[in-house]
């Protein structure tokens, strides 16, 4: 039997390697592709993505050749949803076989309006500093000058890609069950708020709850990637 390829995209500033402990959880007909994206890790000399089209067309070009027949399913953490929700309708529009399933995780619906404030045009210090205020960034590369020059310059072109980001109204919805993945102290959205990712789809919408708050996928490992098995292996019986 084929394993499930499961397509994983990081949130702002992250790498693939943030999904390196998932193959401790996951079961063992799933088959983990972390998805590097530009300027980061393996891929550093890579120039920074430009656009978020640029974004997605550089994705679909390194999944494409492992689009072979196998069912697969794409997740996404914050930043990540948004590539995962457009990376889905690209490869609908190019008639590919629809995802097994989506995780859309720690972020709102595409459609929901979101925080104006364009952190990624201010000075080094500033921007740093609205970082840290976020939380989730590790407190030993905020105080080691030396990475915290590296990774800077990622941030902020991630940030440039999500808050450049302009969600267009789609002609059709996905056709894949999606669950979406939150933490409980998040306070961006309500839960009613969620429930607004099954305008997307023409199929099943769950929404699964976690302690923590938005790098709860860090906090929960074991019972996010436990969320994910069931809903994959439930999906590949189907």
């Amino acid at each position: 039997m084929d394993k499930i390829q499961l397509f994983c995209l990081p949130y702002a500033g992250g790498s693939a390697v943030v999904y390196r402990e998932w193959t401790k959880y996951l079961h063992d007909s799933i088959e983990l592709n972390a998805i590097e994206l530009a300027g980061r890790s393996t891929r550093f000399k890579v120039p920074f993505y430009e656009s978020f089209n640029e974004a997605i067309s550089d994705i679909y070009n390194r999944i494409s050749e492992k689009l072979d027949g196998r069912p697969y399913a794409i997740l996404g953490h914050s930043m990540g949803s948004a590539l995962a929700f457009e990376l889905a309708h690209k490869l609908k529009n190019l008639h590919h076989a629809a995802p097994l399933h989506m995780f859309f995780s720690g972020r709102c619906p595409p459609q929901k309006p979101r925080d104006k404030n364009n952190i990624h045009l201010l000075p080094d210090k500033e921007f740093i500093k609205k970082i840290m205020e976020m939380g989730g960034t590790p407190k030993e590369l905020l105080q080691d000058k030396e990475l915290l020059e590296l990774f800077t310059p990622i941030l902020r072109a991630d940030f440039k890609l999500i808050e450049t980001y302009k969600y267009i109204e789609k002609n059709e919805k996905l056709d894949s069950d999606i669950t979406i993945l939150w933490g409980k102290q998040e306070e961006n959205a309500t839960v009613h708020d969620l429930y607004e990712w099954e305008n997307h789809t023409t199929k099943k919408c769950k929404i699964k709850l976690f302690n923590g708050g938005h790098f709860f996928i860090h906090e929960c490992i074991s019972d996010v990637v436990n969320i994910v098995n069931s809903q994959l292996l439930h999906s590949g019986c189907k």
